[in-house]
This record gives C-alpha cells, sequence and structure tokens, in this order.
C-alpha cells in the first residue's frame, strides 16, 4: 500500500491535518470521475471550479473533519498521477508487458489520467486549427484588400480619363463608391457567416463534451452498483457459512450429548449387573 502523504489543510485555525491513504485517494478519484472537471482546459475557471467542488465534497466526507483545499487536492492528484505512471513504465521495460491486475484505484486513476491527457491534445489540437484559421483570414483579408486596390486604382484611372474627354466626373465618382460598398458589404457578410460558423461549432464540442460527461458518469455509477452488489454477495455468503458452522457445531454437541448419555447408561445397567451377581 502506498505510504501516507500528510497535507496540511488551510483555511483552517488549527490547520488540521488530512490523511492521504488508500482509501481517501479513492473517494477522491470517484469525486473527481464524477465532476468531470479533468474534460476541461488546464488552468481554466471550469476546471478550478471543479477542483473546489471535489475539495468541498471531501472536507464533509471524510471522517477525519478537515478541510480540504482545492490545491491540496490537485497536488495530491498530480503526484499519485505520475508515480502511477512511473510504475507502470517500470514494469513495461521490465517484462514488455503489464504488470499486476489494476486495483480499482489504480485503474480509476489510470482512466483519469487518460482523459487529461485527451484533453491537453485536444486543446493543442483546437490551437492549432485557430492558428491557422486566423493566418487563412488575415492572407484572406490582403489578398481582398489588394484587389480592392487595384480596382480603385484602374477605376481612378478611368476616371482621369473620361474626365478629360467628357467632362463627366460625379457619375464616374459615383460608380467607383458603389464598388467599394459592395466590397465592404461582402466582407461584413464574410465575417457574420464565419462567427456563426464558430459559433456553432463551439456549440456543438460543448454538448459533445456533455454528452462524454454524462456518459462517464452513468459508467461510474454502474461501477459502482456493481461493486457494491458484489460486496453484499460476499457478505451473504460469509453470513450462510457462519450459519452452517453453527448448525454443524450444533449437531456435533448433540451427537457427543448422545453418546455420553448412552456411555452413562451402559454403566450403570454393568454396575446393576455386577451388584446381583455378588449377591
Amino acid at each position: 500500500m502506498e505510504s501516507e502523504l500528510l497535507v496540511t489543510a488551510t483555511e483552517t485555525k488549527k490547520k488540521a491535518v488530512v490523511v492521504w491513504n488508500e482509501k481517501n485517494d479513492l473517494i477522491m478519484l470517484r469525486e473527481v470521475a464524477a465532476d468531470g472537471l479533468l474534460q476541461h482546459k488546464a488552468g481554466s475557471r471550469e476546471r478550478g471550479a471543479g477542483w473546489q467542488a471535489v475539495a468541498n465534497n471531501l472536507s464533509s466526507s471524510l471522517t477525519s473533519g478537515s478541510e480540504v483545499t482545492s490545491r491540496a487536492v490537485r497536488d495530491h492528484f498530480t503526484i499519485i498521477a505520475k508515480r502511477h505512471q512511473a510504475k507502470v513504465a517500470k514494469e513495461e521495460r521490465g517484462t514488455g508487458l503489464g504488470g499486476e491486475e489494476l486495483t480499482e484505484r489504480e485503474a480509476l486513476l489510470e482512466e483519469l489520467v487518460d482523459i487529461r491527457d485527451e484533453t491537453e491534445r485536444r486543446v493543442e489540437e483546437e490551437a492549432g486549427v485557430r492558428r491557422g484559421n486566423a493566418e487563412a483570414e488575415r492572407s484572406q483579408a490582403l489578398e481582398m484588400r489588394e484587389r480592392a486596390m487595384e480596382r480603385y486604382g484602374e477605376t481612378r484611372q478611368r476616371l482621369q480619363g473620361e474626365l478629360g474627354q467628357y467632362k463627366t466626373p460625379p457619375e464616374k465618382k459615383r460608380r467607383s463608391s458603389s464598388e467599394m460598398f459592395d466590397w465592404l458589404k461582402e466582407r461584413a457578410l464574410n465575417e457574420r457567416t464565419s462567427r456563426e460558423k464558430e459559433l456553432e461549432d463551439k456549440r456543438e464540442e460543448r454538448e459533445a463534451l456533455k454528452e462524454e460527461r454524462n456518459i462517464l458518469i452513468e459508467q461510474m455509477k454502474a461501477s459502482q452498483t456493481q461493486w457494491q452488489h458484489q460486496l453484499l454477495q460476499v457478505q451473504e455468503q460469509q453470513q450462510q457459512q457462519n450459519q452452517q458452522q453453527q448448525q454443524q457445531f450444533g449437531m456435533l454437541h448433540q451427537q457427543m450429548l448422545s453418546m455420553m448419555q448412552q456411555q452413562q447408561q451402559q454403566t450403570q445397567l454393568l454396575a446393576s449387573l455386577l451388584s446381583n451377581r455378588d449377591k
């Protein structure tokens, strides 16, 4: 069993001490999985609120009565995650395969680490996509600006030529302004369409994350229910075994009493026969 770590909980006058052990680790990991905070970006407001919620739940559920801080929970999770990863890597280097069968704590910890790593990869990919989109938008804007300036230059040259020939600059200027207005209108429409698509993508992403979280919660509930059912079966089996042992002990006791009574009767009969013979 992993050696216990002592973490001093702040926000208390006497600084009560929380003892991290196998049982408390498992309680913490279940709370982290149920909250789904590792699906949010590291350092985000949502993940910070999740750590605080887990700390509050632990403060009310741990028997020590200590108040646990969100930082203490986050730091301890990081520590046990690194230890578990180092242990798995060492076992794989030594045997080329996995080690012994994982305990419930180790299996849950490994699953949470996978979720955390997947979130980090997803965030990095999204950042890369955003950088690519921003670069593409800048290139598109520059290209549109250059084309607009080219059209504007061509229109200006044409206007200057027509001005010398027909002396009608007002009409040509109105056509040039109309072209610029059409370009600005097209640009605004493209930007609005891009924003709407971005908002729709974010909404779909939130829905997908919500669905994944609900699935994880249901899996955790099913796992906990199965574990409780197995524990109840073990308790019932132990109770049945105890009852059978008590019944067997009672039967054996009755047999011994019956044998003692028979021996006593035989002794009395033998004594009676000997007494009659002496007479």
